[in-house]
């Protein structure tokens, strides 16, 4: 009894700051409407069987883990508030590794726990992201052990490689030198079985994704498109420090993401030239694929896991060395003050604005209008997931293609079949999609959304006259 006194009381910091964390966290999630990209997944593993979420995701060009954790919840009929709710819960999970595990100061704890990544965008925006942060904290409290436990840290790796297509320069570096260093030593068993894990997860995850991006028309858009270098260097700055009204005007910004970073990489190539390789890799591959298929669609999410692999070189370089860098403890400290800064405004947002005009949208329905079973919709067929994922008892006809959709395929070869219209007098459009004086506009969703250029679901009901 007493050990558990002691340990609460010596924790007593940790405690509130997790406590914190999860009613903010909580408050957050359930102002968030969700909008196409996260509902696209939660169609697909519920209208789709395993064959086809499988392919589909290759397309998507994700890999499979967050769809088979999401398939069996919305095969036995969840509604979809399900998938917000096991978003937080990964990365509290997570936060809590972090708080009680990482080698850092409390300063450095707060700042990194309330980071607009760890708060906002990986846990309430409910996408594959939200995966990272457990294995990648995970990897990091294992890593001066991982010799110790050579199964466990490649199995971690593993799960790691397969939330997003952007951790794979970081784990296979990580993978190259665990195996590396395993091999100077006797190989035994437990060592064999270890390298082959990582060996045969990307042999698998090669045959997967290589060259998919071209049965994908958006990645195949954004990689035939025109690009400047020099646009790209100040793009890949700018998304790292993103702020409500442009807070930090670009000739400060971008100098200031590059200094920091070029003053890390610097401190682990003149201290630890494992690290500075790691990050190195990690740095490299995240803008290689930046320039060479997104390039103008890449959002947060995708620059914050940069500064996950920053905060992972700390831990283990700060677990690997008796004497702390007040050097190395300021630079990280400094990439997450200024993700800190904007996290309550993404907060206000979510209280304040729409994210999306959908689950507006899918109470006016089912308080007005719940006994019809159909609905013409009209505009951008992507947008209508979300519209799904909320009324998964309800059929939507897109009237322009001429079939019945759930979620969007972003595989161009596909051709739906065309189905009999729907005899529906009721049409959902979105945006400024308008179909003609013989409706009557019965409903339209709040115009106030978070980002009307990128996600532009405002949602509108017609009835026919």
């Amino acid at each position: 009894m007493n050990k558990v006194i002691d340990f609460l009381k010596n924790n007593k910091f940790n405690f509130t700051i997790i406590a914190l964390y999860f009613i903010v966290a909580i408050f957050t999630m359930f102002h968030h409407e969700l909008w196409r990209d996260e509902a696209q997944v939660w169609c697909i593993v519920r209208d789709m069987d395993f064959t086809q979420i499988f392919q589909t995701a290759r397309v998507e060009g994700h890999p499979f883990l967050w769809y088979l954790i999401l398939t069996p919840f919305a095969k036995l009929g969840a509604d979809v508030l399900t998938m917000q709710i096991i978003s937080l819960l990964l990365v509290f999970v997570a936060i809590i590794i972090f708080v009680f595990k990482a080698p850092c100061n409390n300063f450095l704890k707060t700042f990194v726990v309330f980071s607009s990544g760890l708060l906002y965008y990986m846990p309430i925006i409910s996408r594959n992201y939200c995966l990272i942060p457990i294995f990648i904290f995970l990897a990091a409290s294992l890593f001066q052990k991982r010799k110790e436990n050579p199964i466990l840290y490649s199995i971690i790796i593993v799960f790691l490689t397969n939330t997003h297509i952007l951790t794979l320069g970081f784990c296979l570096i990580l993978s190259l030198i665990f195996a590396i260093d395993l091999t100077k030593e006797k190989l035994d068993k437990t060592k064999i079985v270890a390298i082959f894990l990582l060996l045969a997860n990307f042999t698998f995850l090669f045959l997967c994704f290589y060259n998919m991006q071209n049965v994908n028309y958006a990645t195949t858009m954004y990689a035939q498109s025109p690009k400047d270098i020099t646009t790209a260097i100040v793009f890949f700055a700018q998304i790292f420090f993103l702020f409500p009204l442009s807070m930090l005007p670009d000739w400060f910004s971008v100098p200031l993401f590059y200094i920091l970073t070029f003053l890390t990489l610097g401190f682990y190539f003149k201290n630890d030239k494992k690290i500075f390789l790691i990050l190195l890799c990690a740095l490299g591959f995240q803008w290689f694929i930046y320039y060479k298929i997104w390039y103008i669609g890449i959002v947060y999410q995708k620059s914050f896991l940069l500064m996950l692999v920053i905060l992972f070189c700390y831990w283990i370089y700060t677990e690997g060395n008796d004497k702390k860098s007040k050097l190395l403890t300021s630079l990280t400290m400094i990439f997450f003050i200024l993700s800190f800064i904007s996290a309550p405004f993404n907060i206000m947002l979510e209280k304040d604005y729409q994210y999306s005009g959908s689950k507006q949208l899918a109470d006016y329905i089912r308080k007005n209008h719940n006994n019809e079973k159909e609905f013409n919709v009209w505009g951008y067929p992507f947008c209508f997931s979300s519209i799904s994922a909320y009324l998964p008892d309800k059929k939507l006809y897109m009237i322009n293609k001429e079939y019945y959709i759930t979620y969007y395929s972003f595989d161009t070869d596909k051709k739906a079949q065309k189905m009999p219209k729907s005899d529906s007098q009721y049409y959902i459009t979105v945006a400024n999609y308008t179909i003609g004086q013989d409706y009557d506009k019965i409903f339209q969703s709040d115009p106030n959304i978070i980002n009307l250029t990128e996600y532009n679901e405002i949602f509108s009901i017609y009835k026919k006259k």
